[in-house]
């Protein structure tokens, strides 16, 4: 895959130029393995779900809290 290919796929998920450019050398380090390129892939689908619970967790316990 080439640098300009890797970079479109990073900014259609959203990450600023820096972080690209940290990933891109991450990659390169790691000889852009599969297994890390899915450990990296995984982490940036399962983060907004967790952040989602968590924040969901503290809504519900805040009106829990106040109701109560």
């Amino acid at each position: 895959m080439t640098k300009i290919a890797t970079l479109a796929i990073f900014n259609s998920l959203g990450l600023n130029a820096s972080m690209n450019q940290t990933l891109i050398g991450a990659m390169a380090k790691l000889g852009a393995e599969r297994r890390a390129l899915k450990r990296i892939f995984i982490g940036w689908l399962t983060s907004p779900l967790l952040g989602a619970a968590f924040s969901a967790l503290v809504t519900f316990a805040m009106a829990t809290w106040r109701l109560g």
